[in-house]
């Protein structure tokens, strides 16, 4: 049951299987020597909806969804993705919607941890763009070539202030 759920939310996003693994392959061979170099992968995400004052609490389910997470240097980006068939070829095309951007503020024994931020870093320009407040800390579990993303935080994109957390595994 749990295998169809998770292919037809892959259905519902214009993925396969085969897709997602084809990726998941390349990037494992991408990052086989060291978890600290830049990277960037794509993570099954279990959105929960928190209250702003309380944001490490769930108070409502929230949505599955996928998101691509980038780390370059001490700066971690994460998006919402889905895909979306490109009508000349047929093909697979991922789609990037809002993007949080977090600074490394730790590094710890088997994780990184970052911090959300307001405003884009300097230089950088980025239409998509999504300001928030808030913790992440990516387990980086090298033996088993799956990461964990778990992240708590905040943002009044919406004109009012919502809570959220995020339990997301590489796929």
């Amino acid at each position: 049951m749990a295998q169809d759920m998770d292919r037809s939310i892959l259905e519902r996003h214009g993925l396969t299987v085969a897709h997602v693994l084809r990726h998941a392959e390349a990037a494992a061979r991408a990052e086989e020597t060291a978890w600290e170099w830049d990277f960037s992968i794509q993570m099954r995400n279990d959105v929960r909806l928190s209250k702003c004052d309380d944001p490490s609490r769930a108070i409502a389910t929230g949505r599955l969804e996928f998101i691509r997470v980038e780390v370059r240097s001490n700066l971690m980006t994460i998006a919402t993705i889905w895909g979306e068939r490109c009508a000349s070829s047929g093909e697979i095309i991922e789609r990037i919607g809002a993007r949080r951007y977090a600074l490394k503020s730790v590094t710890l024994e088997g994780a990184t941890v970052y911090s959300f931020t307001n405003r884009l870093p300097q230089e950088t320009v980025d239409d998509r763009f999504f300001p928030a407040s808030g913790t992440a800390v990516l387990f980086h579990n090298v033996g088993h070539k799956r990461r964990v993303l778990k992240a708590c935080g905040s943002d009044e994109n919406a004109g009012f202030c919502q809570g959220w957390i995020f339990h997301a595994i590489e796929i």
